[in-house]
């Protein structure tokens, strides 16, 4: 393994013989796992947690956008759309908090503050609360 970057050989199939690994009769793999079935159903019934009077809104981290890969290579001036990479929210709640394409507002989390731009966006409506990881409030 050392004297080559051939790596290690562990073991040797045939294409033609990866259904024999598959273990149903009719070699069909079950996407139901009866072991989460409850949970699924349970999801949209689940109060969310992530959400409290002090921080009422949710901080999505890590969305993949038109124009975000390989920034690390790159500086912002090749992305053609939202070059300032402003946070999408939705129409409702720019509503609310008085908020119009391109302004600006302070980010408030249990671990710091920050000021973005926001980009309305009906991407953002109806985002459940429970698939995301940072509560916030914006002021």
């Amino acid at each position: 393994m050392l004297a080559g970057r051939s790596g290690v050989t562990f073991t040797e199939d045939e294409y033609e013989d990866a259904w024999q690994y598959v273990p149903h009769a009719d070699q069909r793999i079950p996407l139901p796992i009866p072991e989460l079935l409850d949970l699924i159903d349970a999801l949209d019934k689940t109060p969310s947690v992530h959400t409290t009077p002090e921080f009422p809104f949710v901080l999505a981290a890590g969305q993949r956008r038109a124009f975000t890969a390989n920034v690390i290579f790159r500086d912002t001036t090749w992305r053609k759309l939202d070059a300032g990479g402003a946070l999408r929210i939705s129409p409702h709640d720019a509503e609310r908090l008085g908020l119009a394409d391109g302004a600006a507002a302070r980010i408030t989390t249990r671990r710091g503050t920050a000021r973005a731009t926001f980009l309305v966006s009906t991407l953002m409506t109806g985002w459940p609360a429970s698939r995301c990881s940072q509560a916030c409030s914006l002021r």
